[in-house]
Formats: C-alpha cells, structure tokens, sequence
C-alpha cells in the first residue's frame, strides 16, 4: 500500500477502530490520530472533507506524522510490527 484512501465517512470509522484495537487508544483519540496524520487538524475537518470528496495520503507521510503524535500524545513508541500491522488493517479501507 502507497497511500491511505478513505473514500466514505465508514473508511474513516474503519481506520480509527484499526490504530484503536492496534494501538490501545480510545476511539475518539484514534480519529484524531488519524485525522492529524491525514493532514488535518482535527477529526471533524477529515469527516468534512470526506464528505465532498476521497481523501489521500501517502503511507510513509501518514506515518511519520501518528509516530510523532503517538509519542507525544501516549507516550507509544511505533515499532515495526505495530507500523506492519497498521499497513494491513489500513490497506482494508481502499479494498
């Protein structure tokens, strides 16, 4: 997977119950993850924006921005596996 693409306001609960069950975070929290990694500033904007139109970022962007914001935010350091696991279950939102 080169990109993330959520499509429909469902991709975008598909992505946020991913970094959840993967990461051990709050649902809320994981959409706002997910939002700041997409290049927004905040959930409600991505559900926005997905509304009018598909949104897309690039994997490696998206996850240099979670690992900063999951260490700052959770005190969760991104590891291989868990960056592994994340491309999986995310790669399911553009099947």
């Amino acid at each position: 997977m080169d990109s993330i693409v959520n499509k429909s306001t469902g991709d975008l609960s598909i992505c946020a119950h991913a970094l959840k069950s993967i990461l051990g975070i709050k649902f809320t929290r994981a959409g706002q993850r997910h939002a700041s990694a997409m290049g927004f500033k905040s959930a409600n904007h991505l559900l926005d924006a997905v509304k009018i139109n598909s949104v897309e970022c690039g994997f490696e962007q998206y996850i240099g921005v979670l690992k900063a914001e999951m260490l700052a935010n959770h005190q969760i350091i991104l590891n291989e596996d868990l960056i592994e696991r994340l491309r999986v279950e995310l790669s399911k939102s553009v099947e």
